[in-house]
């Protein structure tokens, strides 16, 4: 992985540095905090990959990595690998070569996750494994719910050495996690991404869909509360039609309310839309 950090006008390098080991690596998302050090998740399947803190779960394939540098780029302030003894951190394939398949359909797909920084500057990341032994802590789902790959969502503490929760995320069929953001009130946890699966946890009454739609994947939303050392399910919506559906973006507004963006081979009826 090369990063470079660049002056605000882009005139000036900063930094630059390598982030690796002796295998591949394959950075998916980041962000920086208000002091500008720098967090970046991904994948890696090197032996040797740098860790500064722990290397949680039995490793195998590639394993999901966040890392933590400063802001001058000159040392990595906390680095934490959490595998299972499977792929994590990929979505159905790493070779895309293979042509759309499950939810692997669009490019990138195959390396889709996302970190996100919370209010006290835990670290918040929502990915794949297709591990049956995943690393969990504190979790809500403890175990893999079935087909090809379930979703993870991962808390880290704000060095990022050290994992305080983690869980599966999924039912019966292939389920994905790409997205996810805090509400900016109540300080829950809103996770998205596609699935195949018709039992999610958290779906019920009460909620904009409660059932898959059908066809090769729907969109989920899930609400999840942050407990400190453990997370639990609020609540579960299904979005989608008999098609392809799958949510790749969700952000809040100032109020609370969540927008979500993706891509649909369905038919949706459109609401209180001029343009459709």
């Amino acid at each position: 992985i090369a990063i470079m950090r660049l002056s605000p006008d882009g005139s000036n390098r900063i930094y630059a540095t390598y982030l690796g080991g002796s295998g591949l690596e394959q950075p998916h998302s980041l962000i920086a905090d208000a002091q500008g050090n720098l967090v970046i998740a991904g994948r890696t399947n090197s032996n040797n990959f740098p860790v500064v803190g722990a290397v949680e779960g039995t490793r195998g394939g590639y394993d999901i990595f966040v890392t933590k540098i400063n802001a001058s780029g000159t040392a990595i302030i906390g680095s934490v690998i959490i595998a299972g003894s499977n792929d994590d951190g990929v979505n159905i394939s790493s070779d895309r070569s293979i042509g759309p398949q499950s939810l692997l359909r669009n490019y990138g797909d195959d390396g889709r996750s996302e970190v996100i920084l919370d209010h006290n500057n835990n670290i918040l990341l929502a990915s794949c494994t297709r591990s049956t032994n995943f690393f969990t802590r504190g979790a809500f789902q403890g175990s893999n719910g079935g087909g090809s790959q379930d979703g993870v969502l991962i808390k880290l503490n704000p060095n990022c050495n050290a994992v305080i929760w983690s869980t599966y995320l999924g039912g019966s069929g292939d389920d994905a996690a790409y997205v996810l953001a805090q509400h900016p009130l109540n300080r829950e946890i809103f996770v998205a991404g596609g699935t195949s699966s018709n039992n999610l946890l958290g779906t019920g009454a009460g909620v904009v869909q409660a059932t898959n739609a059908g066809g090769i994947a729907d969109g989920f939303i899930m609400n999840v509360i942050d407990n400190g050392n453990s997370a639990s399910i609020r609540r579960t919506t299904y979005i989608g039609t008999s098609q392809v559906d799958i949510i790749y973006g969700i952000q809040f507004d100032q109020r609370g309310f969540p927008y979500v963006m993706g891509t649909t081979m369905g038919t949706m009826t459109p609401l209180n839309a001029t343009y459709n």
